[in-house]
């Protein structure tokens, strides 16, 4: 959808095309022209007075390629307008809300460290440790403790970011 003749290889994607450049409906094929007009009748897209295809809502659209992107949205992270769409979308279905330090794909990214609940090819590092089966080879001692290490430093910054988003909001409601 976003590779049309005048703007070549200048996008990455959709979103990017119609954010940064006026596209007039006609430059799209014609056997694009069926996904745009799906996506106008869904209320996406629109095409203004000059025949050009609009985003209508594009914090929505904004919200959707983040989650794309990242799997994930950190509710906290984006302005007090963003946080109204994220809240209409979680009453209406489209998106779900948890309430954890870690999303699920962190966790995963732990398990497959730290034990063999998602992932039988995982390093199952605490187990190893905890039951004394390690191995006596100073090398993998020193693979496994930089890792360890490095899971150590992940969450530690992940509570450092949950402390300065608590005391951002903190200060917000003591200003308010």
């Amino acid at each position: 959808m976003f590779y049309l003749a005048p703007f070549e290889n200048k996008y990455d994607n959709f979103y990017e095309l119609l954010v940064n450049e006026n596209v007039p409906l006609g430059n799209f094929h014609d056997y694009q022209k069926p996904v745009i007009a799906h996506l106008v009748q869904e209320g996406y897209l629109y095409t203004d007075t000059h025949g050009f295809v609009k985003i209508k809502n594009n914090v929505l659209l904004f919200l959707i390629r983040r989650l794309h992107q990242n799997e994930v949205i950190n509710y906290w992270h984006y302005s007090e307008g963003i946080r109204k769409e994220i809240d209409r979308l979680v009453v209406a279905g489209l998106f779900f809300a948890r309430n954890t330090l870690f999303t699920k794909q962190e966790l995963s990214y732990f398990n497959f460290y730290l034990n063999k609940k998602e992932f039988t090819n995982g390093l199952d590092l605490r187990n190893k440790y905890l039951h004394g089966t390690n191995s006596a080879a100073e090398k993998q001692h020193k693979t496994e403790y930089y890792i360890l290490l490095r899971l150590i430093i992940l969450v530690l910054l992940k509570i450092d970011d949950d402390l300065i988003l608590r005391k951002r909001a903190n200060q917000h409601t003591i200003i308010c």
